[in-house]
Order: C-alpha cells, then structure tokens, then sequence
C-alpha cells in the first residue's frame, strides 16, 4: 500500500506538468495512468479516490478526464455488485459528454454500458413501428437498471436511453391476445390522441417520449422517469389525512390540466401518483402511465385497462368513458384515507355517516358521495370546486 501511495502522489505531482490544451496526447496519458492506478487499488478505497477525481475534474470542467474517472469509478462499481449505481454513474457521464460534443466518449460511455448490462437487460427495440416518429440515430435502445411494478397488463421498469443517457420509466404491455385489427385499431388510437398528450409539456405529468409496436404484439410505452414514492407508499407510510388531502387537490388540478386537453386518464389510482418534489421543494403530485390512456380508446377494449375499485361502473360495463371516470376514481382514492381499500361496489352511505373522532369530515363524505355516483350523469365533475373543497379540508 506503501509504494501505492507514492506512486498516487508522483502522477498528482506530474499533473502540474501537463500541457495547457486538454485534448493533449499527454492529458490522455495521465487520465489513463490514474484510473488504472485506482483500478489496481480496488475495492472501497478505489471508489472514494476516484469519487474525489470526479469531484475535482467536475469543478474544473475538465470533462474528458472526468468521463474517464467515471468510467474507472463504474468498473469499481461492478466489481463490488453495485450494478444500479456504476450505471447511474456512466449515465450522468454520457448526458456530461454529449452536452459537450464528445462524440467519441459518449460512443465509449455506451460500449461501457452495454458491456455490463449483457443480453438480459438490453432493450433493442429497433425492429419495433415507430408510431410517434420519437426514433433517434440509436434506434432506441435501453439498459434495464431495475423494476418499478408489474401488473395484468405488463410491467415497467426503470431504464437508460442510451440515446442521450436519460432515465426512464420503460412500460411494456402484451397485445399478443389482440386480433390484427384491434391492434391497428390501437394503433390509430394512439396516432389521434398523442397529437393532445405529446405536447403536454408540464411537470405534473410524466411525458410520454415514445411508443412502440414490436413484431409479436407487444406494445412499449417510453416515459419520462418520476423520481419519489407513488401515493400509494405515502398512504402506506401514515401520512396524515391533511397532507392526503394536499396531494389529493393537486391531483385534481393535473387531472383538470389533462381533461382541459380532451385526455382521460383511465387508470387513476394511488400508484400512478407519484409524490415528486416542485421548484420550490414542496410536494407536486405527478400521474404517470398517461400510455394507458393513450392505448384505451376501443370500448371493446376497455375492459382490459383499469384497476378495482378505481374503476368507473361504465369503464367496468365496456362503454366509452369520459373524464367522469376519473372523477370516480379520484372519488374511491379520497374515501380510502378513512376506510382503506375499499371494495369495487362500496356502499357510500354507510361512509357517509359515519362521524366518530378521527372519521371522514361530513363535507368531505358528502363530496365523496357526489363522486361516486353510479349514473357519470349525476356525478360530480368540477374539478376546481373539488380542489378547492380538498385544499380547505387540508388546512
């Protein structure tokens, strides 16, 4: 360790040596002696050294050499089972090298990053139809770094673009059950209702990116990644009713902003409400998995979207659904503050009354009460005055 340590300090000695122009012969020397250096020390020394280079070579913009330190720190990374992170690592590198122009060390970023993933977590979609012209030079591929849930319809998992090294949240959904002309009919869906949500360029909602149809059905649904616990773990976590019902009156705002647009969610429920943090770092509710709701569009196929209870009598029946539906969700997700999960066919009016210490506000039953009305004629639609009756209940 000894003549470790004295060979360290002579290449840091040697650093003042170098040659002014950065993208010197001699700087690549350097950069490549260090980081091999680091390599053969290993371990957790090797990680805190080379974190220290990042944070020096960042502070001086010297962004070549820092990519390479990163790339040393990931390969440390991998060596101690810290698959997430040494990804994360090369990620933040390549979106620093392509901000740059350094083509050449983002195409090594990418070889880096592919190297590790292996067959199992490579996504290559490039034999997949385009359906929103969202393709890039890469034809879309993507590293999987780690599953976000699964459901009936698929699964989602977060993933990087090793297009531009963003995270995202990578939905795919099976439409293998689908006949050829239901999915042609999907496809036409989403082609109409993605000229409204494609340009919904808000921090309330996770963008959809890209969409697309591979060969044997299955459908991939690229979004923008949400970092925060879904709603769903708030409310798991014993979050007060106060701070249930903020989140809940900024949910009706994103919805009133999607229903403003002619978009129906369809899907609502606690865990596609992410808990993100705002400019200001309060909490901003964000929905997520606005692809259902672009892929929903066939009263035929309605059936196979939503989840109980959230689910609108009408969704449940087959039929068209409006933005009623998710006032009717949004509906079962308030009640649930008090009287948890509650059953596809709840009676209301048992909640309606109740009134013991603790229990549902009378206000807040009977807002309830108008959002679940089994007739989407009868039921309550204003999204602002919903808002407004949550916010001053949260007070």
């Amino acid at each position: 360790m000894r003549r470790f340590d004295e060979a360290e300090r002579a290449l840091l000695d040697a650093e003042a040596l170098l040659p002014a122009k950065d993208s010197a012969f001699e700087h690549a020397e350097f950069i490549q002696a260090v980081t091999e250096l680091q390599e053969v020390k290993g371990g957790p020394p090797a990680v805190k050294s080379l974190e220290h280079l990042i944070s020096e070579y960042d502070e001086q913009n010297l962004v070549v050499r820092e990519a390479v330190a990163r790339r040393a720190l990931a390969s440390a990374l991998f060596q101690l089972d810290e698959n997430d992170r040494a990804r994360d690592v090369l990620a933040q590198g390549l979106r620093k090298a392509l901000r740059n122009n350094l083509v050449e060390v983002a195409d090594d970023i990418r070889a880096d990053m592919l190297k590790s993933a292996g067959a199992d977590h490579l996504e290559e979609l490039a034999e997949a139809i385009d359906l929103i012209g969202g393709g890039t030079a890469l034809e879309r591929r993507f590293i999987r770094v780690c599953p976000l849930g699964k459901g009936g319809m698929g699964d989602v998992c977060r993933a990087i673009d090793l297009g531009d090294g963003r995270h995202v949240a990578l939905k795919t959904i099976d439409l293998r059950g689908h006949a050829p002309d239901q999915r042609q009919a999907v496809i036409n869906t989403i082609k109409t209702e993605y000229a409204a949500a494609g340009s919904l360029d808000d921090p309330r909602f996770a963008r959809v990116l890209d969409l697309r149809m591979a060969p044997g059905g299955a459908l991939y649904i690229v979004q923008r990644f949400v970092a925060g616990p879904t709603l769903r773990e708030v409310y798991e976590s014993g979050a007060t009713p106060q701070r249930l019902l903020a989140l809940l009156a900024g949910t009706a705002d994103a919805l009133a902003v999607l229903h403003a647009r002619g978009i129906v969610h369809r899907d609502l429920k606690p865990e596609n409400v992410i808990v993100a943090r705002d400019g200001r770092g309060g909490e901003m509710p964000v929905l997520i998995d606005l692809g259902i709701a672009l892929v929903a569009g066939r009263p035929d196929a309605l059936k196979h979207f939503g989840t109980a209870p959230y689910v609108a009598p009408e969704q449940a029946a087959g039929a068209a659904v409006d933005a009623r539906a998710d006032i009717y969700a949004l509906g079962q997700m308030i009640a649930e503050i008090w009287g948890g999960e509650l059953p596809a066919h709840y009676r209301i009016g048992k909640l309606w009354k109740r009134n013991a210490p603790g229990g549902m506000p009378h206000e807040i039953a009977e807002l309830v009460r108008r959002m679940l009305l089994p007739d989407p004629a009868r039921r309550l639609s204003d999204l602002k005055a919903i808002a407004e009756m949550l916010r001053a209940q949260a007070r």
